[in-house]
Order: structure tokens, then C-alpha cells, then sequence
């Protein structure tokens, strides 16, 4: 691990240096950058902004701080958050698969006490970081930004928070998305995540899940919540005509017609994961004038909020 460290290190050192980051921070005093840093004030026209895994580009992702930072805000409109269950059946805020991904464990979830989880002090995995920096495309003017928050997250901690901490100590003021990730044993993760919701007021949680017969299963024990399946692959597209009425769409999976159809049929739609300009723009391509009837899931909330208000009401009916 220390001879990793010393490597990517050197790479980033090599390829971004002192004298070159702190120069492209300047940026930052340029128009468009004054304006990410003031979308804390402004709220958007017409489209949703949700934050995924909370502020995830600016502190960890699923920590408290990353989702309690989006309130001071409003240009955030929602919050999704991944919730997966322990070995001794306690519901944690973090994904299934979370140590293949960014964050130093070498199992899954569902294999780790609580106890375990608790002491253990987590740090965004190094290949998380090198892969933001050395992957961005050239003509994106947030690229400075990304360095930079990629930087930061590189020196941050945190420990993780369970789902019942979450909803005893969080103001739901935005809309909460859950991300219900299942492993073998989903009935045990569907009643206990049903028995810390009826402590709560529901009216802005959404139940978020890509396993469709699961989602189905938590629709008709407790119809009045709101669900929301993710479609990530060709195969799930069958499920639109479904009785799901929200949808979390993979962004290449969504093109005009099916937006349009959709949208028709009174049903909510959101798009992922959308954290650049080329991307926001190609989306936009993709759904013509329903642009801002999509929910926009994505780790940069402040920087394509800001994009999307740029582009204001341009659209007709």
C-alpha cells in the first residue's frame, strides 16, 4: 500500500504540480466559477438537481457531512443515499460494494458487523482519486474544480452513520432518495427498513432500488410510499410500462422517444450519473424539449445546476 501511494503520488505530482494547481484555482475568480459559488442562493427554474450520495465531489460520499452540506443549498433539490445492511442486520449508510469502489474495505457490507464498521475510520481509495484526475475531458471548463475537490477529498475522513441516526437527526426539508441496496437476504433488510420509516414523516422519501421484484414486493406491502427503479441496463427497459411510476435512468439508455412517452403517461423521470458539460449537453440533445422535466442526479449539484439555469426557459409546449 505505501509503495501505491508513493506511485500515484508521484503521478499526480508529475502531471499537476504545486505551481500548476494553485494557478488554475485562479480560474475561480472568472464569471462562470462566481457563479457556482453562488448557487447556494439560487434555486432552479423548472428542472430537479439531486445530489448523488449527497455532495459527493466536495466531501465522502453517504457520510453525514455529505449530506447534511446540501441543505445550506437551494439549489439542490433532493439527496440520494445508498443503504445497505450488516451481518448483524443493521441498516448503514454505504454501499453494497462500497469496498471495490472508493473506500478502503476489503469486503462486502453485508460481512461487517456494525461494530466493526463503527471503529473503523474510512478514506477515499487512491485509484478514486487518480481516476477523477487523469479522466477528464480537455474542453470541460469545471476541470479545475474537479482537481481540486479531488485533492481535497484525498485528505479527508469519516466514519459512517447508520440509516436510523440518519432519520432521527437529519430535517427533510429536501427530497431523501434511498437507495436500497439488496444482497441475500432482502426480507430482512425490507422489514427493518420499513420499521425506521413508520417513525418518520414520508412525504419527501423515495424508495430507490434496481432490483424491480423487490421494489415491487416493498409497493404492495406499503403502497402509499413513493418507489423508484433504476434502470441500468437494456434489459430493464420492459419495466417502464410497469405500475413503478418513478424512474432513475442510466443517461445513454435515454433518448426522445422514451422521455416523451413517459412524461405523457404521468411518470417521474430522473437521469444519471450527469457530472460534466459534455455529458449535460448530450443528454439535452437526446431529450429535446423535456430538458427540464428530468431530475438530474450528479456528484457536481452546484456546477450543472449552474449550467442548467444558464440555459433558462428556452423550451415551448
Amino acid at each position: 500500500k505505501i509503495k501505491k501511494l508513493i506511485i500515484y503520488g508521484s503521478i499526480i505530482t508529475l502531471l499537476y504540480p504545486k505551481s500548476r494547481i494553485i494557478s488554475n484555482y485562479k480560474i475561480y475568480n472568472d464569471s462562470f466559477y462566481n457563479k457556482i459559488k453562488s448557487s447556494k442562493e439560487i434555486e432552479n427554474d423548472g428542472f430537479n438537481i439531486i445530489a448523488h450520495r449527497g455532495f459527493s465531489s466536495l466531501v465522502i460520499e453517504n457520510s453525514w457531512e455529505a449530506i447534511n452540506i446540501c441543505n445550506d443549498y437551494k439549489s439542490i433539490d433532493g439527496i440520494e443515499i445508498d443503504i445497505s445492511m450488516t451481518k448483524d442486520k443493521r441498516i448503514v449508510i454505504l454501499h453494497t460494494n462500497q469496498y471495490g469502489y472508493n473506500f478502503n474495505l476489503n469486503k462486502p457490507v453485508s460481512e461487517y458487523t456494525l461494530n466493526e464498521l463503527k471503529n473503523k475510520r474510512f478514506k477515499v481509495d487512491t485509484n478514486y482519486i487518480i481516476k477523477n484526475i487523469l479522466f477528464l475531458s480537455k474542453k470541460d471548463k469545471m476541470n479545475d474544480v474537479v482537481k481540486k475537490r479531488s485533492l481535497n477529498l484525498f485528505r479527508k475522513w469519516t466514519t459512517i452513520i447508520t440509516l436510523d441516526e440518519l432519520l432521527s437527526n437529519y430535517n427533510f426539508n429536501k427530497q431523501m432518495i434511498i437507495d436500497v441496496k439488496f444482497h441475500s437476504n432482502n426480507n430482512a433488510m425490507i422489514d427493518e427498513l420499513f420499521n425506521q420509516l413508520s417513525k418518520i414523516d414520508c412525504t419527501n422519501i423515495i424508495i430507490q432500488s434496481t432490483d424491480y421484484d423487490s421494489l415491487k414486493t416493498m409497493k404492495n406491502i406499503n403502497p402509499n410510499l413513493k418507489y423508484q427503479l433504476v434502470i441500468s441496463n437494456t434489459n430493464q427497459l420492459k419495466h417502464l410500462d410497469s405500475e413503478i411510476n418513478m424512474f432513475a435512468i442510466k443517461a445513454s439508455l435515454l433518448d426522445y422517444e422514451t422521455i416523451e412517452k413517459l412524461i405523457k403517461n404521468d411518470k417521474s423521470v430522473a437521469v444519471w450519473t450527469i457530472n460534466n458539460e459534455h455529458n449535460l449537453n448530450k443528454i439535452i440533445n437526446n431529450i429535446g424539449i423535456y430538458w427540464d422535466d428530468v431530475a438530474y442526479i450528479t456528484d457536481y449539484p452546484d456546477y450543472i445546476s449552474t449550467l442548467l439555469n444558464e440555459k433558462g426557459n428556452v423550451k415551448t409546449k
